[in-house]
């Protein structure tokens, strides 16, 4: 059995695609195409099917303790971690620190701070 990636042969689906032809059959300008956030349903599918198979082979718990089983799994972990964040992100932080003195006693005393709680 074979892949066919033909679209159903049924004559509404004919009609609206002969709506965005030309005489060339050729997409017309102006063609709305997918509409913004409209999500690929076999790719849709398939990350269903990844969270079905997940959820049934024991959830987060069971992958927690495949992770911590051996190095080469924490590896694969951190591998497949690193491949789904974004690419580039950038964040501007800003954030203020109070200055901190630290004092270090000649009698070898641990170090006070002077900031401490008041």
């Amino acid at each position: 059995m074979g892949y066919d990636d033909s679209p159903p042969n049924n004559d509404n689906n004919e009609k609206r695609t002969k709506d965005y032809l030309d005489k060339s059959n050729r997409f017309k300008r102006g063609n709305p195409g997918r509409p913004v956030g409209a999500k690929n349903k076999a790719t849709q599918s398939i990350k269903q099917l990844f969270l079905d198979v997940f959820d049934e082979a024991g959830g987060k718990g069971a992958f927690v303790t495949w992770m911590k089983k051996s190095d080469r799994n924490r590896a694969l972990f951190y591998g497949w971690m690193h491949k789904m964040l974004p690419a580039n992100v950038v964040e501007d932080i800003k954030h203020e620190f109070e200055p901190l003195t630290v004092i270090i006693n000649e009698d070898g005393d641990e170090p006070s701070k002077a900031n401490e709680a008041k």
